[in-house]
């Protein structure tokens, strides 16, 4: 190819490619798995996605159903004990995997994926629930 028949590419033309390039790009690893894996990314789990208890404490406290969470955010310490000897509410370790059935605003109900617990179901804050 000769020089005269050979057309060079605009600067403007070339940066219109890159920037479409690194969108594409942006929207692949914000939508993939590789990209939470890459990027390291920690966030809110969706009904039907894994994650993990994240806390600074030892164990993250579970209840049983809507209402024994909801009293457990105004209990006593005296009531808390009674609420977990009734079964109300149970404790599970940090880092533990779990399963995302639903998600409200304040709370997920989940299902315990390891440990003792492994296939117990129940409630706890979205905000302790992460990838």
């Amino acid at each position: 190819m000769s020089d005269e028949t050979r057309k060079r590419l605009s600067p403007l033309a070339f940066g219109a490619i890159i920037v479409i390039g690194l969108v594409l790009l942006g929207a692949f690893l914000s939508v993939s798995s590789l990209g939470q894996r890459l990027l390291g990314t920690n966030g809110p789990v969706l009904a039907g996605q894994e994650g993990h208890i994240v806390t600074d404490a030892p164990s993250m406290i579970v209840a049983r159903d809507v209402p024994s969470f909801e009293a457990a955010l105004s209990a006593s310490p005296e009531m808390f004990q009674q609420m977990q000897a009734d079964g109300k509410l149970f404790l599970v370790a940090r880092g533990t995997r779990i399963r995302v059935l639903s998600a409200d605003v304040d709370y997920d109900q989940i299902q315990i994926l390891d440990g003792e617990r492994a296939g117990a179901g129940g409630f706890m804050p979205a905000a302790f629930v992460q990838r």
